[in-house]
């Protein structure tokens, strides 16, 4: 018998008694056989661990591969169990798989890597672990699963790598398993964002998931960040971009009635707008007018002129027998008692003028005072009759005297002349085509708005001895003003004038104390002379001369003016 020298002596009592026990059975018939049991070879060294034999002894062969002989005297090869490998031959052991590989078979040579998407977190691991939901496995032979970081997120297992958080959507914690999509009043523009950014003033969001904020658009603002929705310019106000933050009050002289405007209107024709912010325009009030768009406030009336009604857009001239002396008048005041308006648009009444009067209010014209009447001042508001004795004739402002001896209240012509007027006058001696000057005056004081109430009508005129005199400057129906209107009339001495004396009376027709142009007072003068004509005796010559000289002397001082006056 071979005794290995190095065997320990547990292995060779072993190998002994395997030799004892092939011996033993080489001479032993086993029940029901015919065969004779044949003994072993003869005893040999037992096989080194890592090596086996089919009888455990030398010559041995190693462990092949995958396999492994863990103890001296092997009949055969342990494959490595699933989880451990043996990558070298003549193995004595399996080794287990180390983290980040597995073996998922028998007698593995090598231990794999986990792969993409998985990984071995223990040693000895049969099998990969697919990376989890939130994580995810890039390389091959992970020990760990790598978390999805921020932004990214993994919503399937064994995934290699971490989505990007779409547009519209956000990742703000490690591991996540899906996008967050951005709220109401935020937005994310990007992609792989770790969160949401909120709408700027001047936009908003109003969907979940949105990629961009929108711009508030006409007539909606936004004034704080992060809104979900923009709001409406309220009444008074407008929003007239896009993107406001703020709305804009409605200046002066607009308004908006509506929320949600994008311009304000302009106060129409009629009314107008005095305050910023305003939701209406207001009413031009009465005594006012706006005649212009988009006004500011509303024009006074002026003086001549009226606003009878609220929201006017012109103002009214005042009508025929009507006026406005005051501004920001409602209405126009009719003409008083006594006075009219004759014009539109008139500031103030007029004075019905003398011989006229206004009876009523409201007049556009006064009324001449009718025939027989008058009226003395201005502003009559009635005509009143003439006293018996005196008479008018329409538009007067007094009665004409028509009557001698009246003694009431009148007007009329009185005539005077440089002779009073009438009676005896003594004219001296006087030749044949001598004349002596009369002038005939009106001396009449009195104020009449007519001629024909003071006004002397010289009708005619008669001569007693119309041979020996007649009258020059004398025109029938010739009229003298009153206050001094007068006509140079001339006695002419005609060449039939015999010698000695004379005497001639001149009567003038006049209407004074009648009615206009009809007959009245009647004027008579007598003038008294001599014609001294005769040839005088040569002894007397020089007495004719001084008789000349004193005649021319007393005529010259005869030619002052009589007195006027009235006769009975």
């Amino acid at each position: 018998m071979v005794v290995n020298p190095v065997a320990s002596p547990s292995d060779r009592k072993l190998a002994a008694l395997r030799v004892l026990f092939s011996a033993a059975a080489a001479t032993a018939m086993l029940p029901g056989t015919a065969s004779a049991y044949t003994a072993p070879p003869p005893i040999g060294q037992p096989c080194n661990p890592g090596t086996w034999s089919s009888n455990g002894v030398q010559p041995c062969q190693s462990a092949d591969l995958g396999h492994f002989v863990a103890a001296s005297g092997a009949t055969s090869q342990t494959p490595a169990p699933m989880g451990s490998y043996v990558d070298t031959t003549g193995a004595t052991a399996a080794k287990l798989a180390p983290l980040g590989r597995y073996v998922d078979t028998v007698g593995a040579a090598s231990a794999k890597l986990a792969p993409l998407g998985s990984y071995v977190d223990t040693v000895g691991a049969t099998a990969a672990k697919l990376a989890p939901l939130g994580s995810y496995s890039d390389t091959a032979g992970a020990s760990s699963p790598k978390l999805a970081p921020l932004g990214r997120y993994v919503d399937t297992v064994g995934a290699t790598a971490a989505k990007l958080a779409p547009v519209g959507s956000y990742v703000d914690t490690v591991g996540a398993t899906g996008a967050k999509l951005a709220p109401l009043g935020r937005y994310v523009d990007t992609v792989g964002a770790t969160s949401a950014k909120l709408a700027p003033l001047g936009s908003y969001v109003d969907t979940v998931g949105a990629a961009a904020a929108k711009l508030a658009p006409l007539g909606r603002y936004v004034d704080t960040v992060g809104a979900a929705s923009a709001k409406l310019a309220p009444v008074g106000s407008y929003v007239d971009t896009v993107g406001a933050t703020a709305a804009k009050l409605a200046p002066l002289g607009s308004y908006s009635d509506t929320a949600g405007a994008s311009s304000p209107k302009l106060a129409p024709l009629g009314s107008y707008v005095d305050t910023v912010g305003a939701a209406s325009a207001k009413l031009a009030p009465l005594g006012r007018y706006v005649d212009t768009v988009g006004a500011t406030s509303a024009k006074v009336a002026p003086l001549g002129s009226y606003v009878d009604s609220v929201g006017a857009t012109a103002a009214k001239l005042a009508p025929l027998g009507s006026y406005v002396d005051t501004v920001g008048a409602a209405a126009a005041k009719p003409a008083p008692l006594g006075r009219y308006v004759d014009t539109v648009g008139a500031t103030a009444a007029k004075l019905a003028p003398v011989g006229y009067f206004v009876g009523s209010t409201g007049q556009s014209a006064p009324q001449a005072a009718p025939a027989g009447t008058f009226a003395a001042g201005l502003g009559s508001s009635a005509a009143s009759p003439c006293a018996v004795g005196t008479n008018a004739y329409g538009a007067a402002s007094a009665c004409r005297i028509i009557q001698a001896g009246f003694q009431g209240a009148g007007v009329g012509p009185l005539l005077g002349s440089n002779f009073g007027t009438g009676g005896s006058h003594d004219l001296g001696a006087m030749l044949p085509g001598d004349s002596v000057a009369i002038t005939i005056t009106n001396t009449s004081a009195d104020v009449a708005n007519q001629h024909q109430l003071t006004g002397l009508t010289l009708l005619s005129y008669t001569l007693s001895n119309p041979a020996q005199f007649d009258l020059t400057g004398f025109t029938s129906g010739m009229e003298l003003a009153a206050g001094g209107g007068s006509v140079p009339l001339s006695l002419h001495a005609k060449a039939g004038l015999p010698p000695g004396a004379f005497s001639v009376m001149l009567t003038l027709n006049t209407d004074q104390e009648a009615d206009y142009r009809t007959a009245g007072r009647q004027f008579s003068y007598t003038f008294t002379g001599f014609n001294a004509v005769a040839v005088p005796e040569p002894e007397s010559a020089v007495l004719l001369l001084a008789g000349l000289g004193a005649l021319a002397l007393w005529r010259r001082r005869q030619g002052g003016a009589g007195a006027g006056a009235r006769g009975a």
